[in-house]
């Protein structure tokens, strides 16, 4: 609390004395003369004579600001922008500056001497397309989603990124500003497209940060409205209700007045849906989650005041309730060989504020930026669990029952403090000075009773911890000239973690769980270079990291410390405008985290449990990574990646197990020694003929894991196969379409005792019959699991929807595993075990709702 209060007043501090501080700046503009339209990144200099006095660079739309004090001593003023003619002025009585505007200045494009800067402008560029839509009439069903979907040059992926003619889109604004978050997409669904004047497409080889040169271009989009709609509201709204006593409700609001945003999410449902509006009735189980009731609310603000002062709020809470049963078979492979099958039955409810945010951006002038940011993340959970235990060791057999009583929980609160400055001397120089607090808690409290053949006992515990770090920041970055800079930088963390374990029991307890202090100081100071050529970009990054440790437990205090240097080389090579290729090596540092240092998130099991190791050093890790992308056009793109790592001191298991069931393993983790993992991979996405699509992915990965087990060093290893094709066409002109998906998976593992292998395969489609306004569709899954046991299950989903109100809504009917023949099978691999986990299914139901669009946009 008192880290956050000096933050506020330093933050109140330099506000006002920044707010005092400031001198009154006259402004002026920049345009091209024969096309008038703005230009960004012209260097203005002004002169006192011989010697330069001030330097600044014009925004986005041109417009460019200049202190009165230097104004007044000013002799000349030079404009000096890319491929355009050198401008000066001097005279300066001429100007009416009562209004603190200069007026705009007009400069001549270099179209004239265009042959002596073509080897300069294929280097560096930045041209800008407009598509002009002010003419335009669409109907108001059309939104601006429909124009990114194949026309006007733009295309999406599967996965929802925009191309804009085969390029990927970087960045996409409304009016200049980030609308309703950054790059967010799905805003574009509920917008008509009748409300866009032009669109502006952006490409530049030029880095906005260091004023340097890419080697692949980036485009930007900017859409801007017409005037009559830079204010409006819009959202959607969805309500289904149905057998099994289901139902869904949520609706999005939207609302905005020039720089002003406002959004609020209300959403509830036991569909299994989560945070998500409305969505096709796929198939989507996972752990845990087959039974959920999902109650949430988000909230946001963005405004910009004077265009200086920028504030952004976020508030999100969620309730959710979840309940399961589930089946587990357990097989270990160390030297018990011992079988386990665990009957569970959960219930639990969560309560949580997911990543709420306060950020307040101030723009002191042109060249600084003073920013803070609070970000706050709480979560408390309550669980009610009924397991009984069913244990086979050899020829003998113990039965055993649990009831667990769990509440854990994070409160998690992070402060930031950005001050950036640019320097007028030369573009692209950039200080920045970053403060971070983090104040963060958790804590587990559990009661279990447990009943076994030999009578009944109980086992309590409390573990909390708080970790509360600070940190600073400090990067300079320096360009070298138009194709390279350097980045020097230096760091410090204090990472203090105190935690706390307190165990009540009328049984023997395993052990090891003890309080303790840990403290960490990290020191850290490199630089990254980047070069780009006309056809390869190169980049470095060094650093040395230096960490000083001391741990207070069972009364004594043990100091250690790691010296780690660090770097990445990468380099990309442009073959031609189609084909890369990229290659990178890197040696990193990976440290522990409170998860492993401490017994935490340890919950009591019969079976095995996981303890904490407050003495694991860092893990090192040297990575190649090759990949090779060919796109020859939109719809035929092809990847090819491979990634070998090779670890020291890898992060491993050390696990204790014992030939009497009646005692549970232990397991922790440890720095086991030297292991290899590699992945071979490769993509395919092709137009085979008339819009019909194969998406085919496949993958190899080998890993070694190494394990501690019962004192013994194994390296296990393993294989993993994956494969995926997946085709989209229409049978029927449009009438009839499939979208089929096969997948397939084989891994095997190599234990010292012998070998285990899980195969799994899946067919699913989408299956439309569109009819005018009538769609009726088929969601069929096949799906096959073997590893313990093997599993075989067919289900169908089934939805019919017919579109109304102009196509701003729709009625429809959708049916979940209407065969109520849907089994779930989850199955894992770890370092000593295989394991397989059915879960209840979530049966049988109908669900028939209605679903529309809205604004005040005509």
């Amino acid at each position: 609390m008192h880290k956050a209060s000096l933050i506020i007043s330093i933050f109140g501090i330099l506000f006002i004395k920044y707010s005092f501080a400031q001198e009154r700046n006259i402004q002026g503009k920049i345009i091209n003369k024969m096309t008038a339209k703005a230009i960004e990144d012209a260097n203005v200099i002004i002169y006192y004579g011989l010697d330069i006095i001030y330097k600044t660079t014009s925004d986005s739309a041109g417009n460019f600001k200049i202190p009165v004090k230097i104004l007044n001593r000013a002799t000349a003023l030079k404009i000096h922008a890319l491929n355009y003619s050198e401008f000066q002025f001097s005279n300066f009585d001429t100007l009416n500056t009562k209004d603190y505007y200069l007026g705009i200045f007009k400069i001549i494009p270099q179209a004239i001497v265009l042959k002596e800067v073509k080897i300069k402008s294929t280097r560096r560029y930045r041209d800008t397309t407009t598509i002009d839509l002010s003419k335009k009439t669409y109907e108001r069903s059309i939104m601006i989603n429909d124009l990114f979907s194949g026309s006007l040059g733009f295309t999406k992926d599967s996965n929802g990124q925009l191309y804009y003619k085969g390029k990927r889109v970087a960045e996409l604004k409304v009016n200049g500003i980030d609308f309703f978050g950054k790059n967010n997409m799905d805003i574009y669904n509920l917008l008509p497209a009748l409300i866009l004047k032009n669109i502006k497409i952006i490409e530049t080889n030029i880095d906005s940060t260091t004023n340097t040169t890419l080697l692949q271009p980036t485009i930007k989009i900017d859409l801007d409205l017409k005037d009559k709609y830079n204010k409006g509201a819009f959202g959607n709204a969805n309500l289904g209700i149905g057998t099994a006593d289901r139902y869904m409700a949520n609706t999005d609001l939207y609302t905005y007045k020039k720089k002003e945003q406002i959004s609020l999410s209300l959403n509830s449902n036991n569909t299994n849906t989560g945070d998500d509006a409305l969505i096709d009735p796929t198939i989507s189980f996972s752990p845990n989650g087959n039974n959920i009731t999902t109650d949430n609310a988000k909230l946001t603000y963005s405004n910009i005041f004077d265009n200086k002062i920028q504030i952004d709020f976020s508030l999100k809470g969620k309730i959710e309730n979840r309940s399961f049963t589930s089946i587990s078979d357990l097989q270990e492979e160390g030297n018990s060989n011992q079988f386990s099958r665990t009957f569970n039955s959960s219930n639990s409810r969560s309560l949580s504020i997911n990543n709420s945010s306060l950020s307040v951006k101030y723009q002191i002038d042109s060249l600084n930026t003073l920013a803070a940011t609070s970000v706050v993340n709480y979560l408390d959970t309550r669980e009610n669990d009924s397991l009984n235990y069913e244990i086979k060791l050899g020829n003998s057999n113990i039965f055993s029952d649990l009831g667990k009583i769990r509440n854990s929980g994070t409160d998690e609160r992070k402060t930031n403090v950005d001050y950036s400055k640019m320097f007028a001397s030369k573009k692209g120089r950039l200080l920045n000075i970053q403060l971070r607090f983090d104040d963060d808690s958790y804590f587990t409290k559990e009661f279990n009773n447990v009943l076994e053949q030999t009578g009944t006992y109980y086992i309590n515990g409390h573990r909390s911890a708080t970790e509360n770090q600070s940190a600073i920041n400090i990067t300079y970055t320096e360009p070298i000239n138009d194709n390279a800079y350097i980045n020097v930088f230096t760091r410090y963390k204090n990472d203090p973690i105190q935690y706390k374990t307190n165990t009540l029991s009328d049984t023997t307890v395993n052990g090891g769980d003890v309080p303790a202090s840990i403290n960490n100081e990290f020191y850290t100071a490199g630089f990254k270079a980047r070069e780009t050529l006309k056809r390869v970009s190169m980049d470095v990054t060094v650093s040395e990291d230096i960490d000083r440790k001391n741990i207070t437990a069972d009364n004594r205090t043990t100091f250690s410390h790691y010296n780690n240097l660090d770097f990445d080389v990468n380099a990309d090579y442009k073959i031609n405008t189609k084909k890369d290729i990229a290659a990178t090596y890197s040696e990193q540092t990976d440290y522990p985290e409170i998860a492993q240092l401490t017994s935490l998130n340890n919950t009591f099991d019969i079976v095995a449990q996981t303890i904490g190791n407050l003495y694991i050093a860092p893990e090192r890790k040297k990575s190649l990574k090759l990949n090779y992308s060919w796109r020859e056009s939109d719809s035929k793109i092809i990847r090819l990646s491979g990634e070998w790592d090779h670890f020291n001191s890898k992060f491993g298991l050390v696990i204790n197990t014992s030939a009497n069931a009646n005692t549970s393993q232990n397991t922790y983790v440890a720095n086991i020694g030297d292991s290899n993992s590699g992945q071979l991979s490769f993509s395919l996405l092709s137009n085979i003929f008339n819009n019909k699509y194969i998406n085919f992915n496949t993958s190899f990965i080998y890993q070694e894991t190494p394990t501690l087990l019962d004192n013994k060093l194994v390296l296990n290893n393993g294989i993993l196969a994956n494969q995926s094709v997946s085709i989209s066409f229409s049978l029927i002109s449009t009438l009839l379409t499939l979208s089929p998906i096969l997948s397939g998976s084989y891994d095997r593992f190599f234990y010292a005792g012998g070998t285990i292998g899980v195969t799994t395969l899946t067919y699913s489609d989408k299956i439309s019959l569109n009819k005018g306004q009538l769609q009726f569709q088929l969601y069929p899954l096949l799906n096959y699991n073997h590893n313990i046991g093997s599993v075989t299950s067919f289900s169908m989903n089934a939805q019919i929807k017919k579109s109304i109100f102009k196509d701003y809504g729709e009625i429809w009917l959708q049916g979940y595993d209407i065969f109520n023949s849907f089994k779930y099978l989850n199955n894992t691999i770890g370092g000593n075990y295989t394991q397989s986990i059915q879960y209840s299914n979530i049966n049988r139901y109908f669900l028939l709702g209605i679903s529309f669009k809205f604004n005040n946009m005509k």
